[in-house]
């Protein structure tokens, strides 16, 4: 009599294999989720400092053209200034072990007037990290990171 199937057995060790790969996987693969996650908050957040200076520069671009604050290099919004004038919140994570330097000349918008076509060029300094996994997540601004002209 010729059967053909799997028996108990064999169904069972391949069970058993198939739970010890995902258990020694687990953690593995718990820890790449939380990395891509914490990386995407932190682009996140930069991206919502730039939105919030976008705001506080429609309430202050006539107090900065006239008092000639556009130099060379723009002009910087610290991330301080954003905070206390209630524009954003405080940087926080999901990751608990995630903190971000909050010192003027580190998180801050770049902004950048062009005059031949009367834009704004913004982009974000920030630098953030991660005390658990010993990560370092920083984003240094380029002038042509986000240009506006409806402001």
């Amino acid at each position: 009599m010729n059967k053909k199937g799997f028996t108990l057995v064999e169904l069972l060790v391949t069970i058993v294999i198939i739970g010890l790969i995902s258990y020694l996987s687990f953690p593995s693969l718990i820890r790449v989720i939380t990395d891509t996650n914490a990386k995407r908050e932190f682009e996140y957040y930069g991206n919502s400092m730039v939105d919030a200076a976008k705001v506080y520069l429609k309430k202050e671009a006539t107090d900065l053209h006239e008092g000639n604050k556009f130099g060379s290099n723009g002009h910087n919004v610290s991330l301080n200034v954003l905070i206390t004038d209630e524009y954003i919140n405080a940087p926080s994570f999901s990751k608990k072990s995630m903190s971000c330097e909050m010192d003027d000349n580190k998180a801050f918008v770049n902004i950048k007037y062009d005059s031949s076509n009367k834009s704004y060029k913004l982009s974000y300094n920030l630098e953030c990290k991660d005390t658990s996994a010993g990560k370092k997540f920083t984003k240094l601004y380029t002038s042509d990171e986000f240009v506006t002209d409806d402001l």
